[in-house]
């Protein structure tokens, strides 16, 4: 009688090891599926960019990247938002079969981007023959009262 519940219970250990096994199992795939989907996501992000951006752009990118993780992060998510995420691979199908026109966002656009996100403002300033400072253009039209 002592043996037997003694087996019952040994039987039901070592379901309870194998369901716990099979689940940490299962958890180790699903981390390596997600892990290996943002790298591959990552790759293709690259991908896009090197065809897309004008070779100035894709390496003053590149140096901000290096520079500004932050930064560079940001404007990859201004670049690829959401919904473009959703068809990225679509965007790199077109691509492949020559649909897409090559480096078609100049240095000029990723260099808006980023003074966008740095909150820099442009200005246009002058500077008088004979003077040593430079004067904002917007202060001439505020007027000196």
């Amino acid at each position: 009688m002592k043996e037997d519940m003694d087996d019952e219970l040994e039987a039901l250990r070592r379901k309870k090891m194998k369901e716990m096994l099979a689940r940490h199992q299962k958890m180790q795939a699903e981390k390596e599926y997600k892990e290996n989907s943002k790298i591959m996501m990552q790759q293709n992000i690259r991908n896009a960019l090197a065809y897309l951006l004008a070779p100035n752009a894709y390496e003053y990118l590149g140096n901000i990247k290096e520079k500004n993780k932050r930064l560079y992060d940001t404007i990859i998510s201004r670049l690829f938002p959401p919904e473009i995420m959703l068809k990225l691979d679509s965007l790199l199908y077109a691509i492949n079969i020559g649909r897409v026109p090559r480096g078609v966002i100049p240095l000029i656009e990723i260099q808006h981007l980023e003074r966008e996100i740095l909150g820099i403002k442009s200005t246009i300033s002058y500077k008088k023959r004979g003077e040593k400072e430079r004067t904002d253009l917007s202060s001439l039209f505020k007027g000196d009262d």
